[in-house]
């Protein structure tokens, strides 16, 4: 029992160095560490020296000063490709495809744009001709408005302001002031809408994902608009808050 106290102890403080030259804006000395992490120079040294044979951490030969190792870079880079929020979101992704039937991407913001990193094709007999890599804009697609209602109103201005909003239908919003009424009523609602101004004939809902102050992405359902009644309204709306809220806990 005592040597597992003292094995924890050790990763304890290996993981308070690890910290400690994360949030350095330099390098840092075996002194700078030891006065940083309260303990002495010498205990420092030791586990400076163990971590660097491990490749946790890199000293240079010139300065003597320490860094993050090449080894917890690659951990990071795996830690990120499985933890990505396409691969959280994707349980949920099925359960929506399956109460849903119908078309639905996620997207990412990109340039002014949102990107399509995932598309799952309707059930039924409906085939929309958008695929993985298409952009769309975001003031006339429901993942678009979504995103930008996570903005300041300052931030919606400028981008209205550096951007071309063209007439895709003739339901597309293409005022500042018609987008911002749409954008209180996301923020009001916490889902978004494209009633037919991206594609004539097409119904989408949308939400974005966002969570401490950082927005991911966002996923949207596309329905025909003849195959849409209040019912189905209501449900989709209830599935992508549930799985907002949830994706919210998550990422």
């Amino acid at each position: 029992m005592k040597d597992e106290k003292l094995y924890g102890g050790v990763l304890v403080k290996a993981v308070g160095i690890l910290d400690i030259l994360r949030d350095a804006k330099l390098p840092l000395t075996t002194t700078e560490i030891a006065k940083k992490t309260a303990m002495t120079k010498s205990t420092t040294s030791k586990l400076l020296t163990t971590m660097q044979m491990l490749n946790l951490v890199s000293r240079d030969q010139v300065s003597q000063r320490f860094d993050i190792g090449a080894r917890l870079i690659g951990y990071g880079n795996h830690a990120i490709s499985n933890y990505s929020f396409e691969k959280v979101l994707e349980p949920y992704l099925k359960q929506l495809h399956e109460l849903t039937g119908q078309t639905i991407h996620v997207g990412i913001e990109q340039d002014d744009k949102m990107i399509y990193i995932v598309k799952k094709e309707a059930k039924v007999a409906v085939t929309l001709k958008s695929r993985v890599g298409d952009q769309v804009p975001l003031y006339s697609s429901a993942m678009g408005k979504a995103v930008l209602a996570e903005k300041s109103d300052e931030e919606i201005t400028a981008y209205v302001n550096r951007t071309h909003l063209v007439q895709w239908t003739d339901k597309t919003r293409t005022t500042l002031e018609d987008l911002m009424s749409d954008i209180h009523a996301i923020r009001q609602e916490g889902v978004a809408f494209d009633k037919e101004e991206n594609e004539p004939g097409i119904y989408c809902t949308g939400v974005a994902f966002t969570s401490r102050g950082h927005t991911y992405g966002a996923v949207s359902v596309s329905v025909p608009v003849y195959y849409l009644d209040d019912i189905k309204k209501k449900e989709i709306i209830q599935a992508l808050l549930e799985i907002k809220k949830v994706m919210h806990q998550k990422i």
